[in-house]
């Protein structure tokens, strides 16, 4: 065979190498992304994995009929007792006889005192903070077992936080919080409990003090010295 001959026989086979060549190169690896695309479709619908779940519908509901408002007209020659005065009956529940509480003044004192607890612990030793005490004991305290007027003040107006005294707490104005029948029931019951013994304190004193300390503008409290003084009779 002529060199020729063998030129034209290489030139006939070149259109079918070409076809070969052109699939290889392009078609197969065209296929072969196909397949893996549907197998990797196949293995995410049938695996573990759905897909992030479909945003919750929000139901709607017919709103409701707006109810109907009702006014309850006040009673007849109804009064409301001005803050600070005793509760209505409260001189004849607590009236002191000879200085001495009645049961029902001690029971209110017992319940009202659960906000002097927080400083003044259960047991009125002083609730312990580390090596301080949040605020004195009340027992055998001058303060509270002198002249009446000077826990009635305490009470009412609060008392200065002097850093010297170590006391962590604050002892803040109760007056507006608390009606005369409740400071009366309090102090009776601290000066008569953790072994101390006075006389009870009757609303109408504590109505009194109130008036009397009433002009008096002491956002920080009184001072002790002055209401150690008071409680002396000095």
């Amino acid at each position: 065979m002529s060199d020729h001959d063998h030129h034209d026989s290489n030139d006939s086979k070149n259109p079918l190498a070409s076809l070969v060549g052109t699939f290889f190169l392009i078609l197969f690896p065209l296929a072969l992304i196909v397949m893996l695309g549907i197998v990797g479709a196949a293995f995410i619908q049938g695996g573990g994995y759905k897909g992030p779940p479909p945003a919750p519908v929000k139901a709607v509901a017919a709103a409701a009929p707006a109810a109907k408002a009702t006014t309850t007209a006040p009673a007849a020659n109804a009064t409301t007792p001005a803050a600070g005065t005793p509760a209505a009956g409260g001189d004849e529940i607590f009236a002191v006889d000879n200085g001495e509480p009645s049961a029902d003044q001690m029971a209110l004192g017992k319940t009202s005192f659960m906000t002097c607890a927080a400083c003044h612990g259960m047991d009125g030793k002083g609730m312990q903070v580390g090596p301080q005490k949040m605020a004195p004991s009340f027992e055998g305290s001058e303060l509270l077992l002198g002249n009446v007027e000077a826990p009635l003040a305490a009470v009412l107006k609060g008392i200065h936080k002097d850093p010297a005294s170590g006391y962590v707490g604050q002892m803040m104005a109760m007056g507006a919080g608390m009606d005369d029948n409740q400071i009366a029931a309090v102090l009776t019951y601290a000066r008569n409990s953790f072994g101390n013994k006075a006389s009870a304190i009757s609303p109408e004193q504590s109505a009194a003090a109130r008036a009397k300390y009433a002009p008096i503008v002491a956002p920080m409290g009184l001072p002790r010295a002055d209401l150690e003084k008071i409680a002396k009779g000095e």
